[in-house]
């Protein structure tokens, strides 16, 4: 037996644990019908004034996975979307 079969399911485990302790943020956007649980965003923070370091990238930003989106759409036509997503581990 190959051990590559079974690379794919570990690598998924390792990578869902991992997951699941990162950073999670409730966000609130302009409403996208085509965005969805599963997708992979890029989010850019600027840094953060005030810190003890002079850096211009803030810890903040990078690529979050996306748990859940609840679509709102207001009485007066505007749509938004409450979104949940994960920040993904560093490889």
């Amino acid at each position: 037996v190959s051990q590559s079969r079974y690379t794919a399911p570990v690598e998924r485990r390792k990578f869902l644990d991992a997951l699941k302790y990162q950073s999670k943020v409730d966000l609130t956007l302009a409403g996208d019908f085509k965005l969805s649980p599963g997708d992979v965003l890029e989010i850019q923070v600027d840094r953060a004034s005030r810190t003890p370091y002079n850096s211009n990238a803030s810890i903040f930003s990078g690529l979050y996975f996306v748990l859940s989106v609840k679509h709102v759409i207001n009485a007066g036509g505007t749509h938004e979307m409450a979104v949940t997503v994960s920040q993904l581990p560093d490889k």
